[in-house]
């Protein structure tokens, strides 16, 4: 299969994708195999691209649960060392007096009293890497799964957390949306877009104050919207539309594949939705994936 490089190396290969991969023809006998498996193969690239650069905030999500179950292990450790004594002095005979003053000694009613929590929080610490770890690995290499049921305000506070980790810079991040919000869908697919549109986000406000303003619109009765606007230079004249053609990017070379939007627009369209892109009125680009409300059967 040929590489990225490969592909940008060669102009009318990348134009004859272009121009065939959303055409009807895409799926019949007549559509050149080779095309077929460039285009799967540079959309799994993006994802791999992506994934390179969310590594470190997937390793900061994982430290910091790890930690706490490290100290409650530790702490759950030394409070078995203190009931073996006082059950060892149970054993031995010892006198009521003596029992009481080594249960006073030894602290054994914090020690009971500390059990159930320690062990709630370090489970809950476990679960949240078991999450993360999933998460990735279906970032990584998604299937194509039946639509359910998912919660797109924690799909978003993911992607938030992915990437404002990743980023080597301070993001200042203001968030408006509901505590919960039940959607029909892919939400792995979902997640993709969202980290996509905020890493584009971060990454136009270079030499710029990064703010992000991200909010989940839920007030229409048939579709949800949800909004990433920066603080970047915005949108050239003429490159809205531009933007979501396949291997366009304004990054350096080696930088960006020019996949990441037209990868999420087609996502978005995968899930009934839309994706669009504008300059907001105060500065900066407003991208807003829509998204239709409807039910799950079955979930």
């Amino acid at each position: 299969m040929a590489s990225v490089n490969d592909v940008a190396a060669k102009p009318g290969r990348a134009e004859r994708l272009e121009r065939l991969v959303d055409t009807e023809c895409a799926n019949c006998e007549h559509f050149p195999d080779d095309l077929l498996q460039t285009a799967d193969g540079m959309a799994h690239n993006e994802r791999l691209a992506s994934l390179g650069a969310l590594i470190a905030g997937i390793a900061h999500e994982l430290s910091n649960p790890t930690a706490y179950i490290r100290s409650n292990l530790k702490v759950l450790q030394n409070y078995g060392d203190r009931l073996k004594r006082y059950i060892a002095a149970v054993d031995r005979g010892a006198s009521d007096r003596r029992l009481a003053s080594l249960r006073e000694q030894l602290a054994i009613d914090r020690v009971l009293s500390d059990l159930d929590s320690l062990v709630d929080g370090s489970l809950e610490g476990a679960e949240c890497i078991q999450a993360n770890v999933l998460s990735l690995g279906r970032y990584a290499t998604p299937r194509v799964d039946d639509a359910c049921q998912y919660d797109l305000c924690a799909a978003v506070k993911t992607a938030l957390s992915w990437v404002t980790c990743a980023s080597s810079r301070r993001v200042h991040v203001t968030c408006d949306m509901p505590a919960e919000l039940k959607l029909c869908g892919h939400g792995v697919a979902v997640h993709q877009v969202l980290v996509n549109l905020l890493r584009n986000a971060i990454d136009a406000m270079e030499g710029a104050e990064a703010a992000l303003v991200v909010s989940v619109d839920a007030s229409a009765e048939r579709e949800v919207a949800v909004s990433v606007r920066d603080t970047g230079p915005g949108i050239g004249e003429g490159d809205t539309e531009r933007l979501f053609a396949p291997f366009v990017t304004s990054k350096p070379p080696g930088e960006g594949t020019g996949l990441g939007l037209a990868i999420s627009r087609q996502l978005a369209e995968r899930e009934g939705g839309r994706l669009e892109a504008a300059n907001h009125p105060e500065g900066g680009a407003v991208f807003t994936l829509v998204l239709p409300r409807h039910a799950c059967d079955g979930c």
